[in-house]
């Protein structure tokens, strides 16, 4: 499965499934060296942005993107994650 294309139905439809290979996909696009770098305000910032492109999205009445978004959103919380880890573990 290609990592961040989510127009397939079975990714959209699967949440779990559609954060795990978004996430994957973030990363990879980024690098972690991008995430580590991040304030706790820059995830909030971009988790608010995405959010609102979901709003968006559902209030045009485009189902497909506006799931996308969500996933995607639920990507960036998964990722903040996994740094806040990182830095503890640190």
């Amino acid at each position: 499965i290609s990592s961040g294309k989510l127009k397939v139905k079975g990714q959209v439809n699967d949440f779990i499934a559609g954060v795990m290979i978004e996430a994957a996909h973030q990363r990879e696009r980024w690098g972690g060296w991008h995430d580590a770098g991040k304030a706790p305000e820059d995830w909030f910032w971009l988790l608010g942005y995405l959010a609102g492109k979901a709003l968006s999205a559902a209030k045009r009445g485009d189902q497909d993107k506006a799931l996308h978004h969500i996933i995607s959103s639920a990507a960036v919380l998964a990722n903040w994650h996994i740094s806040q880890i990182s830095k503890v573990s640190a």
